[in-house]
């Protein structure tokens, strides 16, 4: 099976598209920084999992009662 791979011409993507200006897909600075917010409560969330998993995949000591034993 071949090996699937992204493939973009901006010159054939350009002339297939003539009508959208380069404007129309620039953020204002409000949206910037909602995407922004957005980005670093996603990095935030990443860091914390990885922190769970750093503590939760060390494994748990063995604690041996000797009064039973």
């Amino acid at each position: 099976m071949p090996q699937l791979c992204t493939f973009f011409d901006p010159i054939r993507w350009q002339e297939q598209n003539p009508h959208p200006h380069l404007s129309v897909f620039k953020l204002n600075a409000e949206q910037l920084k909602d995407w922004g917010e957005v980005a670093t409560d996603i990095r935030k969330s990443i860091n914390k999992k990885a922190e769970n998993y750093q503590f939760y995949s060390e494994p748990a000591e063995v604690i041996v009662d000797e009064k039973k034993s």
